[in-house]
């Protein structure tokens, strides 16, 4: 189910982008026939956040569910918000899940590996501001702005008119450039990348 909803997002992402016209300005970072990449790519909060379990999406009708995620996904620039695109945080929000339900699914649902929620965790999630979400949950590959999160692919398929109006400065850029390595993109797509990234960090 994770990799589905990843998948998801990522098909969508992918899809908004192109619609919009986002995409024209760059070449498509990926061959058609690959079809498990994007990961790393589209990664805007860490896997705790990322992944809605079925014990939350059975709370909720599956039609609205659907209808949901389909369009907090569409990451065409409408949402970076932690609260508003796509993850755990903004379906407890907008599906108003109570708050000892949260805890009693996020500790159910503990195994000891290091995507469990701790205590500190699920503290943040439930009474921290969106800002203070976004930082705890942020990819190590996002560019986070206050409450807003940025992946690679956000960057990718932008402008750097874009970049300053969402506040992200060439020192938040930098460290991106090496990112996009393990990212799987076509030679076309990686020199594209480099270059623009490279001219707005200068």
């Amino acid at each position: 189910m994770k990799k589905f909803l990843a998948a998801f997002a990522a098909a969508v992402f992918a899809l908004s982008l192109s619609s919009c016209g986002g995409a024209g300005e760059m070449p498509e970072p990926f061959l058609e026939s690959e079809t498990d990449v994007g990961d790393v790519f589209y990664s805007t909060v860490d896997t705790r956040l990322g992944y809605i379990d079925m014990m939350f999406i059975d709370l909720v009708d599956a039609d609205e569910f659907s209808a949901w995620i389909a369009e907090a996904s569409s990451s065409d620039g409408r949402y970076t918000a932690v609260d508003e695109f796509a993850n755990l945080c903004s379906f407890i929000k907008h599906f108003n899940i109570p708050e000892g339900t949260v805890r009693e699914i996020l500790t159910t649902l503990r195994t000891g590996s290091e995507d469990d929620f701790s205590d500190e965790d699920i503290e943040i999630l439930l009474t921290g501001s969106a800002e203070e979400v976004a930082e705890r949950f942020a990819s190590e590959t996002a560019v986070r702005k206050g409450k807003n999160l940025y992946s690679l692919g956000w960057i990718y398929f932008h402008t750097e008119d874009d970049y300053k109006a969402a506040g992200i400065a060439p020192a938040d850029i930098s460290p991106l450039i090496p990112l996009y390595d393990s990212c799987g993109l076509t030679l076309e797509a990686a020199k594209a990348i480099k270059k623009k990234l490279e001219k707005f960090a200068s």
